[in-house]
Parts: structure tokens; C-alpha cells; sequence
């Protein structure tokens, strides 16, 4: 028994000699675990990209990065990435994650200026994917109007990431020159395929899209929940904007879509990818869709019984419209929207004249609380219709 006790205390002190070395050995290496800590919880708010910047660099103001990749690979969430005013290549792959408090900001310094275009030889078919959650893409200018070697660019902007928001950008000259197939492409498409939703489309500016006559290329292509608003959509080989695969509780609300081959505006579900649809729960709201060869709008594949049509503005189609399982608009106008001047190719000013049918016409209780123009919607009265809110002045 006193061998046991012995043996005991012997095993006794041992553990408090080892205890005391351990944390020696703990107190020595502590700063440097707190300066891990700390670079891991200093990552900047800010990272700033320049076309003169260097991606060795640090990504400060006075020491930008070179590219908007290496800036998303820094990226944290509550980060904002100011692009500077230059040339960009595209290609490029966003995919860090913001969160929906704090979501990750890439904001051209100059709206339009920051621009991305194809590279001397491109490996990838989009100019930019976003794969990363609450990303919000603000003011690029993405022109794909010369193209280099290596694939062509069959979609502008891309994004699979949930609380994505594109928003604020030139997107135009997109895949003209590809194959017309099922593959399909698009000026800017937010997509379920991997799971995302609640994404969306606002205040854009989206045109030249699409080989001539190719019905698979769309404006818009919206597969997930979300928002279609304020955007200003023409001269698209397919539909200006088009609703698709698993697509639900979408409001596509106050656009204007000009002469678009296929049509203005399709909503509708098939090809389903983790549903079996239909498309429903949509609201189709406030739009101009004028001068589109083949419809206005329409409802195609499957379609619920809870979608709503109200107070849009469809005129000179092929055929005005065409729905399948949802009521008729019965606040539709049938009439030129009277922009101040009209260029279906593109070079018009899509403002509306003073006597437009559509000031005053619209739903509030769907209109954005700003326009195109980011000026304040009027709030008393109807909600004017179409991407842009107030008459341009005499």
C-alpha cells in the first residue's frame, strides 16, 4: 500500500512538472497565436483594385491590387472592392462570400468606367461568374464589342451566389458571335443551378445581345426567386427578359424592353432542375415592352395559378400577349409610350415624353423606390411605368 501512495505522489508530481513546462511553452508561444488572430480578424473593409496595381501587393489605396480575382480571394465579409477607372480582362471567377449583413461590395469608382473586356486569348465563355453568396456587383461596364482568340463570351455577368445583386452595370455586345444551340447565354443571368436564390437584376442597361435570330440567347435569364427591376433591355436576339427552369417568387417589376427578336418578357418553367415547377408566385408589373418582333409577353412551359399581370404597357408586338393560366392585365395600355425620342437601335433617349401614357399609370405598390436614373420615384399618384420615373423636362 505505501509503495502505491508513493507511486501515487511520484505520478503526482510528475504531471504538475509537465503542466508547468506546457505552459511555459504555452505563454512563450502565445504572441504569436495572437498575431495569427489578429491578421485573421484585421482582414481591411476596403481593397482597392487599379489597372497599375499588382496582385503581390497589399491591396491598399496606395497599394491596389492589379485584379478583381485576387481582390475576391482577400475578401471578407463587410469587404468593398473599389475597381479604379481603366481596362480589365474578363474571364474572371468571384467567390468569396459575404453574409446578408455584411455582404461583399465590388463597386467600379466611376459608374462605367470600370471596364471589362474579352483578354488577348480567353479560356472561359463568361466575362464574369460570381459564384460567392450576398455579392453585390455595382456599375461595371462589361463590352464584349471586340473579342479576342479563344472562346467567345456567350454570357456577360453570371451569378449562382444567394442574396446576389447585380445592379448598375453596362452589359452589351455579348455572344453575338457564338453558336446558336442549346447551350443558350445571356447579357446578365442569375441561376438556381447551384442552389441560389434570391438574386437580383436591378438598374441595368442591356443591349447588342446575341447572334441574329438566335432564340436560346436572352437580355435578362432569371432561373431563381428574386427581382427583375429597373432595367433597360433592347435589340436582344432572344427575349429581352426570360424566366425559366425552377423559377419562382419573382418580381419583375418597372423595366423597359425594346425590340427583342423572340419578345419582351417570357415567364414560364420546364427543364427543371431541383424542382418539378411550375413558375409561380411572379409578379410581371409595371413594365414598357414596345416594338418586339415576335410577343409582348407571354406565359410558355408551366406555369401556376398565382401569378399576377398588372398595369404594364405592351404595344407593337407581334402579338401583344399571350397567357396561359393567369388572368389578363386588366390595367394593360395599349399605346406608344411616347419616349423623347425613339431609336430602336438604340442610339434614343428612353425617358418619357410629358404626354407618355405611362406617367402616372402604374401600380405603387410594386414600383422600386428609385428608378434607372437613381432618382426617387414619386410616391403620389400611380407609380409611372417603364425604367424611368419622372418626364424628361421641356
Amino acid at each position: 500500500m505505501a509503495a502505491l501512495q508513493s507511486g501515487s505522489l511520484g505520478t503526482r508530481v510528475r504531471h504538475r512538472s509537465i503542466a508547468r513546462v506546457a505552459r511555459r511553452l504555452a505563454l512563450a508561444a502565445l504572441p504569436a497565436a495572437c498575431s495569427l488572430v489578429t491578421a485573421a480578424s484585421a482582414q481591411p473593409a476596403d481593397l482597392y483594385v487599379s489597372p497599375g496595381g499588382s496582385d503581390e501587393a497589399t491591396g491598399s489605396q496606395q497599394a491596389p491590387l492589379r485584379t478583381i480575382s485576387a481582390a475576391s480571394e482577400r475578401a471578407r465579409p463587410g469587404t468593398t472592392v473599389h475597381v479604379a477607372p481603366g481596362s480589365y480582362d474578363g474571364g474572371l471567377i468571384t467567390s468569396s462570400s459575404g453574409t446578408a449583413d455584411a455582404p461583399i461590395r465590388y463597386v467600379s469608382v466611376a459608374r462605367g468606367r470600370a471596364i471589362i473586356r474579352p483578354p488577348g486569348r480567353s479560356i472561359r465563355d463568361m466575362a464574369w461568374e460570381n459564384r460567392g453568396a450576398y455579392v453585390v456587383i455595382d456599375g461595371f461596364d462589361v463590352d464584349g464589342s471586340e473579342p479576342g482568340a479563344g472562346l467567345r463570351w456567350r454570357i456577360g455577368i453570371y451569378s449562382t451566389g444567394s442574396g446576389s445583386v447585380i445592379e448598375n452595370n453596362r452589359v452589351h455586345h455579348i455572344a453575338r458571335d457564338v453558336p446558336c444551340n442549346g447551350r443558350g447565354g445571356a447579357g446578365i443571368e442569375g441561376d438556381s443551378w447551384s442552389g441560389g436564390s434570391d438574386i437580383s437584376l436591378m438598374g441595368n442597361i442591356v443591349h447588342d445581345i446575341g447572334p441574329r435570330l438566335c432564340k436560346f440567347i436572352q437580355g435578362l435569364y432569371q432561373t431563381a426567386s428574386g427581382t427583375v427591376a429597373n432595367n433597360l433591355v433592347y435589340r436582344v436576339s432572344g427575349w429581352g427578359i426570360h424566366l425559366w427552369h425552377d423559377v419562382h417568387d419573382v418580381r419583375v417589376v418597372n423595366n423597359t424592353v425594346f425590340n427583342s427578336a423572340a419578345g419582351g418578357i417570357l415567364v414560364g418553367g420546364g427543364d427543371y432542375v431541383h424542382t418539378t415547377g411550375p413558375a409561380d408566385h411572379i409578379v410581371v408589373a409595371n413594365n414598357i415592352v414596345f416594338d418586339n418582333a415576335g410577343y409582348g409577353i407571354i406565359e410558355d412551359g408551366d406555369t401556376g395559378s398565382h401569378n399576377l399581370f398588372t398595369h404594364n404597357l405592351v404595344y407593337r408586338s407581334g402579338i401583344n400577349w399571350r397567357l396561359k393560366t393567369s388572368a389578363a392585365d386588366r390595367a394593360a395600355i395599349a399605346a406608344d409610350p411616347r419616349f423623347v425620342r425613339y431609336d430602336r437601335d438604340g442610339g434614343g433617349d428612353y425617358r418619357l415624353a410629358p404626354d407618355s401614357p405611362a406617367i402616372g399609370a402604374g401600380a405603387l405598390d410594386y414600383a422600386p423606390v428609385l428608378d434607372l436614373a437613381g432618382t426617387t420615384r414619386q410616391r403620389t399618384g400611380g407609380d409611372t411605368i417603364g425604367a424611368f420615373d419622372r418626364p424628361a423636362p421641356h
